[in-house]
């Protein structure tokens, strides 16, 4: 297979100006290096329509440029190290319980992440792993009888999903619509999107970004326990603690994804700074009209107050519109487990001020509402830089059919920003100190003298002292000193 037939289709995509696909360290796969504006996840199946599966490179980096050596050759050494997870299928969990499976197949395996129709003995499990794997399964409670769970049900039952369906069947399961983990769309191999429910406590609005999110990213949302009728939080960070346990049931490591509307922008800002100071990556944050969490000594973030049952029938209205089946079936118990939930968002907030986020960070502001969530108030939280966009509808509205149609686009250019600054900040530095052309030979190290400064033999002067002459020894060319007294001559 040769390499420079796939960067040869790749520089024919309208965003890709220059491609280099070379192998990893340990030649079992290909590496796509890109230059331009298209984001590395949008590439993969435009690839695919046009070359075999065999020649489609397993990982895509987006760079501002290709280092190149100062022949004009591609700088091999000098080309950021890629992200090289395992290979699993592209389907994510879509209950808490095929996450939590993911989770823990992940952890057997020693797996960065793990699908719900990946095989346990495929990924190179065997029968010593499969008694790990039931002990921890039964520690999860994942059963109703864990004396029932046996190597046997793992032999028999190899994948996430089987092991769902089959230990599931006699548990007694909620209504899916308001689980903690609202899977809004599992499948695609990237590391996850996950939304963080508003003040109402629920996370089914973010489906109306999912045309802006690439079809390779899965979306999951984070809804409130007090909607699903669990105790509500003492704090904003014990309530970040118990996201953050149920986000890594479906991603153990980085990098994160997080996206917050109103109060959900202050719990993922809080999630980032948990998942950074754990030593992990956060690549993309970014918050819809929320402002910085910050100790509220007893008051409200908006007073409360007159936010009764017709009001959040309208609000949960305007936030899934055209959805009339739902709106229809939302019972006078939904209702109440709505104002519940807003209510206690309403006061919870940290006991103590976060640490900074360190990196960049997407802040869309509500019409009018700048000096509240806009960048002037973020930036004492961000050491990175603070990309605000104020759009034209109000706080409740910003993710009807209409507000959607103008944050998609900064969601979308948001996600292909964070990817190229990693392309370039993990590169080698000969590659970050040539922003200007895609393309540039690198200068040699040592600098040229030129006129009188030049050295007597780079001009061709020979010295009477010790002067030079070519000589041959084995086919190739040495100098040798000839004796003082010597006239001194040029070389051939």
């Amino acid at each position: 297979m040769e390499p420079t037939e796939i960067e040869t289709t790749l520089t024919t995509h309208p965003h890709i100006t220059h491609a280099a696909v070379v192998p990893t360290a340990d030649r079992q796969r290909l590496v796509a290096y890109i230059v331009g504006g298209a984001d590395p996840d949008e590439v993969r199946p435009w690839l695919a329509a046009q070359l075999p599966d065999y020649m489609v490179p397993g990982v895509f980096v987006a760079m501002d440029a290709l280092p190149l050596t100062v022949n004009g050759k591609l700088d091999r050494d000098a080309l950021p190290e890629p992200e090289l997870a395992e290979t699993v299928s592209a389907r994510g969990p879509r209950n808490e319980d095929e996450a939590e499976l993911c989770r823990i197949f992940a952890e057997v395996l020693d797996l960065p992440r793990v699908g719900v129709d990946d095989d346990f003995f495929a990924l190179g499990g065997h029968s010593l792993l499969a008694v790990r794997l039931v002990s921890l399964i039964r520690d999860a409670g994942l059963a109703a009888d864990p004396a029932a769970v046996t190597v046997a049900t793992v032999l028999t039952a190899t994948t996430p999903a089987a092991l769902a369906e089959r230990l599931g069947g006699g548990r007694e399961r909620g209504d899916a619509a308001f689980a903690p983990l609202l899977p809004l769309r599992p499948d695609g191999a990237s590391p996850p999107l996950f939304c963080i429910h508003p003040g109402f406590g629920l996370a089914w609005p973010y489906a109306a970004l999912l045309p802006f999110v690439p079809d390779s990213r899965p979306v999951y949302g984070l809804q409130s326990p007090v909607v699903a009728g669990a105790e509500p939080a003492a704090c904003l960070e014990d309530l970040a603690a118990e996201y953050l346990a149920r986000i890594r049931r479906v991603q153990p490591h980085g990098p994160y994804h997080l996206l917050g509307w109103s109060f959900g922008g202050e719990t993922a800002f809080a999630l980032a700074g948990l998942l950074q100071r754990a030593g992990e990556e956060v690549r993309f944050l970014a918050v819809l009209d929320a402002q910085p969490p910050v100790p509220l000594d007893g008051e409200g973030r908006s007073g409360g107050d007159g936010f009764d049952a017709g009001a959040a029938r309208e609000h949960l209205s305007r936030a899934v519109p055209g959805d009339a089946d739902v709106l229809a079936g939302l019972g006078d118990d939904v209702v109440e487990r709505l104002l519940a939930a807003r209510s206690v968002h309403e006061y919870l907030s940290p006991s103590r001020p976060f640490e900074p986020f360190t990196g960049d960070l997407l802040c869309v502001v509500a019409d009018g509402n700048a000096r509240r969530t806009g960048a002037a108030v973020w930036r004492e939280h961000i050491r990175g830089a603070v990309h605000a966009r104020e759009v034209p509808y109000d706080h409740d509205d910003l993710l009807s059919r209409d507000a959607v149609a103008a944050i998609g686009p900064l969601l979308r250019e948001a996600f292909a920003r964070a990817h190229r600054r990693r392309g370039v900040a993990r590169a080698h530095p000969r590659c970050r100190a040539r922003p200007r052309s895609p393309v540039r030979p690198r200068r040699s190290a040592v600098p040229r003298r030129r006129g009188r400064h030049r050295p007597a033999a780079a001009r061709g002067v020979r010295t009477a002292r010790r002067p030079l002459i070519p000589a041959c020894r084995g086919g190739g060319r040495t100098h040798r000193p000839l004796p003082r007294r010597e006239t001194p001559h040029h070389p051939f």
